[in-house]
């Protein structure tokens, strides 16, 4: 048996993983932590049973969480058959915290959810989770989200933040494409992404939305975001070292 799976390893680290938590989230941590001691997690592969087994969701989204933080891609295969269980609550987690375990090995499972998951918001933490990974094979999948015009616009507004972390320069256009887009929220998410890429020749396209005042839900309004994007992307390439050209 390996000398991290024997009993009383996991949870030390588990523990000590906690202690770095800054105080405002330590003590609810630390109180999940309980509830997994006391459902008798002692090594890692209790703790792989208790995130896919008969017990209540909110123990088995604390189980995937730890399992994310722990950073062994044996949780893997556990994480994605929770990407299929039947509460959405626990479908958002597993698609989380696979973009947290960071393995180009998730994106397949995520890519499914996010094509075919019948809950918009699993779909959303898919599309996160896959900008997360960064990896270039993900690069379809979310353009694709980006572009399909019956999906709701959280998980298309997620695909527009995903494919920016890609740093693929084939984003620019599709996310150029979406800046006259019917939803507020998807414009707002494409207008953030092109000023993640860092691209200051893009602010001649990002200029005429300074007019665009609409206020998608819980964000300001997209004329403002666009003006904090002018000025980052201006910002960038005044501080550019000469020697780079």
């Amino acid at each position: 048996m390996l000398a991290e799976v024997m009993h009383g390893e996991v949870p030390k680290k588990m523990e000590a993983m906690v202690r770095q938590f800054p105080p405002e989230t330590r003590a609810n941590a630390q109180q999940n932590l309980e509830r997994l001691w006391q459902a008798g997690v002692e090594t890692y592969d209790d703790l792989l049973a208790v995130a896919e087994g008969e017990y209540e969701v909110t123990l088995r989204e604390i189980a995937c969480s730890n399992l994310a933080r722990l950073g062994d891609r044996r949780a893997l295969p556990t994480l994605a058959r929770c990407l299929v269980a039947e509460s959405d609550q626990l479908r958002c987690e597993a698609a989380r915290c696979l973009g947290n375990l960071g393995d180009a090995d998730a994106i397949a499972p995520l890519v499914q959810c996010l094509e075919s998951d019948g809950n918009s918001h699993v779909r959303m933490y898919a599309a996160h989770a896959l900008g997360v990974i960064a990896d270039e094979s993900a690069f379809e999948p979310l353009r694709a989200a980006l572009h399909r015009s019956d999906e709701e616009p959280h998980v298309r507004g997620m695909a527009a933040e995903s494919l920016a972390c890609l740093f693929d320069r084939r984003a620019i256009d599709e996310l150029l494409l979406v800046l006259d887009d019917p939803s507020a929220e998807v414009r707002y998410w494409a207008v953030f992404a092109l000023g993640q890429l860092g691209d200051a020749s893009l602010i001649p396209w990002l200029r005429p939305l300074l007019e665009d005042h609409e206020c998608p839900p819980g964000l300001i309004p997209i004329s403002e975001e666009v003006a904090h994007t002018i000025e980052d992307l201006e910002h960038s390439t005044e501080e550019r070292d000469p020697s780079d050209d």
